[in-house]
């Protein structure tokens, strides 16, 4: 797999050279004027959505792959998830191509998914080891819950600004979470298939 982005048109295609590895995430921006990937190459860009797709940023300090990565609900962050058992939450000004980062430590498995919340009061990440943490922005650990018995892969906070999270796993369930007490809401199952 290449680390290119392909941009299909109607009437064409445009090739953007992104990363040496594959990309393993792309998010919009909630603003929809930029684009993120992130790669096992350790580097995420971010590209200004314009006709001539210009990266306006290649954000550098995770010493191993990006798994995932989210935007906040205003476009000003970006929370970045990688095998080297760190969250990073990035500062993002379009005007230039440095962010600053905060560092999110003291887990010992590697992040398989994150998503920030609509008010960017909290945010989750999911990984091996059965849990899921519930952490403010600023880094201090909230809640930690044993919500699966497989792997985290996908978690998203309910687009309305309460304090529910969705999470999925390798165990074919999905679960809905109050992020406020920690407890499970709802369990939708599907024992054939994993939840992704």
């Amino acid at each position: 797999m290449s680390g290119n982005l392909v941009l299909i048109e109607s009437s064409s295609a445009i090739v953007v050279e992104t990363h040496k590895k594959a990309i393993s995430r792309i998010r919009f921006s909630p603003c929809s004027s930029m684009i993120a990937t992130c790669s096992s190459d350790r580097t995420i860009k971010i590209y200004h959505i314009d006709e001539e797709w210009r990266c306006i940023a290649t954000l550098m300090g995770h010493l191993l792959g990006i798994s995932d990565i989210s935007w906040s609900s205003d476009s000003s962050l970006l929370a970045s998830a990688s095998d080297d058992t760190t969250v990073r939450i990035w500062q993002i000004n379009s005007a230039s191509d440095k962010a600053d980062s905060l560092v999110l430590k003291g887990h010992s498995a590697i992040v398989l998914g994150l998503h920030l919340d609509l008010l960017m009061r909290a945010f989750a990440f999911g990984m091996p080891g059965m849990v899921v943490f519930f952490s403010d922005v600023l880094g201090e650990c909230i809640r930690m819950i044993s919500a699966h018995s497989d792997p985290v892969t996908s978690l998203c906070f309910a687009p309305d600004g309460t304090q529910i999270l969705a999470s999925c796993s390798y165990d074919g369930l999905a679960r809905l979470w109050d992020c406020s007490t920690g407890d499970c809401l709802r369990t939708f199952i599907d024992d054939r298939n994993p939840a992704w």
